[in-house]
């Protein structure tokens, strides 16, 4: 491996991490603050973020990647 792509590495994971910080940072937060010791189920509720952040990136990458496969593909005669 050379430098030049350990740097490119180490710079997508720098901008990885504030996209991260941006769009699950305040969720988790709260999620966090809202888990008391009277709630018996605090791994539901982590579970359940994280299923639905999964799921919602499935989602957008499928609708791209169908508008993708659209754009690519050709018209019928």
């Amino acid at each position: 491996m050379t430098e030049l792509s350990i740097f490119y590495a180490m710079l997508l994971g720098l901008l990885g991490s504030a996209h991260c910080l941006g769009m699950c940072g305040g969720i988790s937060s709260a999620i966090a603050m809202g888990i008391n010791r009277q709630n018996n189920h605090p791994l539901l509720l982590l579970f359940s973020f994280n299923t639905g952040r999964v799921l919602s990136y499935a989602l957008a990458g499928g609708i791209l990647g169908g508008l993708g496969w659209l754009i690519e593909s050709p018209l019928p005669a």
